[in-house]
């Protein structure tokens, strides 16, 4: 149920949850859980800040680091290795709002941020609305892409990619919308769609960048779609019919991987699907249709709201116990059962 008057973030969350029961995908691939009913992750780290409420991670590869967002202290943790963790930038910095999806680009050695006012029930004003780049070598601002403020309310930044040419493109959950900005440029614009094809846009979360042809992969609150950034075409993903345990299906999904050609992570979340879980899409050698899909995990008890993930050395380290639900609908954080927030580690 809908309260009145929530925060924008819990507003989408609520009509993501509802999308994705409403959907009855049709019949044609199989769905597949893999041996054993326990989890089969193990905890990688546990964060110092009970109150930090982390909604993105991302992994460098030439380090080993992992860096969380955090919606609340509007800030990034750094987390080395050996376990140690440290702040990579500072609550606020150059105007950085609560913190969502986060992605490396390992090849310029920078670090992007999605800064979303709105993911914040109560965020400050005057935070910047738009894309961050952080240097990987110190935490310091190389680069803001700006939401042109023309573009009024109505918006909500979520997940980011880059593709192979250094553009960067962002989902826009609240429009059902994709933005993007190419490498020199310092506002995002609106990624032209063909006529209807935003329909199938509704609540765009998660996004991958693919190559070998030039795709993106976008999660909605009605399973997996495939847009063609030239051509401005969206289609949707087939999805395999339902499992008994109604974890076959592709809606859900919040963080959303490309682990090899033709291979696709999510992180789902369990209001939507009945059990927070993670899981691979194999796909056909066309890349738009879902032959086979494989539950890696699901029932894990740390998990409360697990949001989003980063792949480093045939892993997914991902963020079980976001607490995004202890925000009540007036936009206070109910900080009385808050526990320190876990990145697991799943082998793939």
């Amino acid at each position: 149920m809908i309260r009145p008057g929530p925060p924008l973030l819990l507003v989408l969350l609520a009509g993501w949850i509802c999308a994705c029961r409403e959907t009855s995908p049709p019949a044609g691939s199989t769905v597949e859980s893999k041996p054993g009913s326990g989890p089969k992750s193990s905890v990688a780290f546990t964060l110092r800040e009970k109150d930090l409420i982390p909604e993105g991670i991302a992994a460098d590869p030439a380090t080993g680091r992992l860096f969380v967002g955090s919606i609340e202290k509007r800030k990034i943790v750094a987390l080395s290795p050996d376990g140690k963790e440290r702040t990579f930038v500072p609550s606020g910095a150059a105007g950085l709002g609560p913190v969502l999806g986060l992605t490396v680009d390992s090849a310029n050695g920078l670090l992007w941020a999605v800064s979303e006012p709105a993911g914040r029930p109560k965020s400050d004003p005057g935070t910047f609305h738009g894309l961050y780049a952080f240097a990987l070598a110190d935490g310091s601002l190389v680069r803001r892409v700006e939401l042109p403020r023309a573009l009024g309310p109505g918006h909500q930044l979520n997940d980011l990619c880059l593709d192979a040419a250094g553009t960067v493109y962002a989902t826009d959950s609240a429009a059902g919308a994709i933005f993007r900005a190419g490498p020199k440029e310092k506002t995002l614009s609106e990624l032209p769609l063909a006529p209807g094809a935003g329909q199938l846009l509704r609540y765009a979360n998660g996004i991958v960048c693919a190559s070998g042809p030039a795709r993106l992969y976008v999660a909605t609150a009605d399973g997996l779609v495939a847009v063609d950034p030239m051509a401005g075409t969206v289609v949707r993903l087939p999805t395999p019919p339902e499992a008994s345990n109604a974890l076959g299906r592709l809606g859900g999904i919040d963080g959303l991987y490309l682990e090899a050609p033709n291979r696709l992570l999510g992180i789902q979340n369990g209001t939507a699907v009945g059990s927070d879980s993670v899981i691979r899409a194999l796909l056909d050698p066309t890349g738009l249709i879902v032959e086979r899909i494989e539950i890696l995990e699901a029932n894990q008890p740390l998990f409360e709201i697990p949001t989003t993930g980063a792949l480093l050395n045939d892993s997914l380290y991902l963020i079980a116990n976001s607490q995004i639900d202890r925000y009540d609908k007036a936009g206070n954080l109910d900080r009385r059962k808050l526990e320190r927030p876990v990145i697991l580690r799943l082998g793939l």
